[in-house]
C-alpha cells in the first residue's frame, strides 16, 4: 500500500509540475508516471485495498491526453523523416514540387495538432490536490 501511494504521489507531482507547453520528453515521462499510477490504482481497487475509481479514471484521462500529444509528435517525426528521404532520392529530372508541397502541408497540419495537444494539456482537477 505504501509503495502504491508513493507511485500515485510521483504521478500527481509529475503531472502538476508540467509547465504550460512542456517539451515532448517531459510529457512522455509524465505519461509513463500516470500509466504506472493508473495500473497500480486499478489493481488496488480490484483487490479491495483501495476504493479510488475516480482517481484511476483521472489518471486514465491524463494518460490519454498526453498520449495524443505524443502520437502527433511521433507522426510528425515520421513525416519529416519520409520527406527528407524522398528529397535525398529526388533528381533534377524528376521534380517533387507538388508532392513536397503536399507533404509540407500535411506536416504543418500535424505540427499544429501536436502543438495544440501539448500546450492544451491540463492535469485533471482531481489530480491537482
Amino acid at each position: 500500500t505504501e509503495r502504491a501511494l508513493k507511485r500515485e504521489e510521483r504521478a500527481r507531482a509529475a503531472l502538476v509540475a508540467l509547465p504550460l507547453g512542456a517539451a515532448q520528453e517531459e510529457l512522455h515521462q509524465a505519461r509513463i508516471e500516470a500509466k504506472k499510477a493508473r495500473y497500480t490504482l486499478e489493481c488496488m481497487n480490484a483487490i479491495g485495498v483501495q476504493q479510488d475509481r475516480e482517481g484511476a479514471r483521472a489518471f486514465r484521462r491524463a494518460q490519454r491526453d498526453l498520449g495524443t500529444a505524443h502520437d502527433w509528435a511521433t507522426l510528425l517525426a515520421f513525416i519529416e523523416k519520409e520527406r527528407a528521404r524522398r528529397t535525398r532520392h529526388a533528381s533534377d529530372e524528376f521534380a517533387m514540387i507538388h508532392e513536397d508541397d503536399s507533404i509540407a502541408a500535411l506536416a504543418g497540419r500535424v505540427a499544429a495538432l501536436e502543438r495544440e495537444a501539448r500546450t492544451g494539456f491540463r492535469p485533471p482537477e482531481e489530480l491537482a490536490s
